[in-house]
């Protein structure tokens, strides 16, 4: 039996680890998106124990409630910041500023912004592989010659894009973004007709 998620695992050898007698293990997986469900069931002195462990799928971030608390991102300089699944929520700023060189490289994370979720300028890099950015006044913005990209991350809220940013994905529903929640400037500057 493998588990994707070590803690699972350990539950089970700890729920199984004072049984005598025998231990039956049933596995039965839903659709390929669904979850895994292990049932182990134990009986010791004539009482059944069950353990019921539901995995989800490898690749799935888990609920944003269930994510570790990050504190705000700023990034400057050469720095390189690399994080996954963790959720950050900043009611006085943006989740995410990205300045100078800084490349910063996101997956399965929340991002959430007083102002805005993202704000990248100067030469920075922001990359967010899944998960979700929103922000009060906009969910991006990218200035100066920073880059945006965000393939496969809901985006709920305007993407700005001034002078010569990027976010190559602004507009594009196939990166998790429909044409309601990207900006017109910021499709328009993305798609180099001005900005």
């Amino acid at each position: 039996m493998s588990f994707s998620n070590p803690r699972n695992a350990l539950f089970v050898i700890l729920a199984l680890a004072g049984c005598a007698g025998y231990a039956s293990v049933e596995r039965s997986e839903s659709h390929a998106d669904g979850p895994t469900t292990t049932t182990t069931t134990a009986q010791e002195g004539g009482e059944d124990r069950s353990v019921v462990v539901v995995e989800e799928p490898a690749g799935t971030p888990p609920p944003p409630g269930d994510r570790p608390a990050q504190p705000p991102i700023q990034c400057a300089g050469q720095e390189h910041i690399t994080l996954s699944g963790v959720v950050i929520d900043n009611p006085a700023g943006p989740a995410v500023r990205a300045s100078g060189q800084c490349v910063v490289e996101l997956s399965d994370v929340t991002l959430s912004g007083s102002d805005f979720g993202i704000d990248a300028t100067g030469n920075a890099r922001v990359v967010v592989s899944g998960g979700r950015v929103t922000g009060g006044e906009a969910a991006v913005v990218s200035t100066g010659n920073a880059t945006v990209e965000l393939p496969g991350t809901e985006v709920v809220g305007e993407v700005r894009v001034q002078g010569g940013g990027t976010s190559p994905n602004a507009g594009a529903s196939a990166m998790g973004m429909s044409a309601a929640t990207a900006s017109p400037m910021g499709m328009a500057a993305s798609m180099g007709m001005g900005g």
